[in-house]
């Protein structure tokens, strides 16, 4: 609906994902449900090689795929700095 896609264009605008936090395991489940969301997956592993290509909101997919990576490698959530 409306407030999801406001969501999402907060989230493509980097609001929002400066502001995922929390413990390890609680952070790496957000971001990847969301990227389930806008990737139109329900493959939890997808986030790992996703390519842009596909999904409800392909930019915010790819967004939180680099997000997944980069927290993956250094144990930080950053929106601005990301793994391609």
């Amino acid at each position: 609906g409306k407030g999801f896609n406001i969501a999402m264009k907060t989230l493509d605008g980097g609001r929002l994902g400066d502001r995922i936090k929390g413990r390890h395991d609680e952070t790496e489940a957000v971001l990847i449900d969301l990227f389930k969301i806008c990737a139109g997956t329900q493959n939890d592993e997808a986030i790992k090689s996703y390519d842009g290509n596909g999904g409800l909101f392909p930019r915010c997919a790819l967004k939180l795929s680099q997000m997944a990576r980069y927290f993956e490698r250094y144990g930080e959530i950053s929106f601005w700095k990301t793994i391609s």
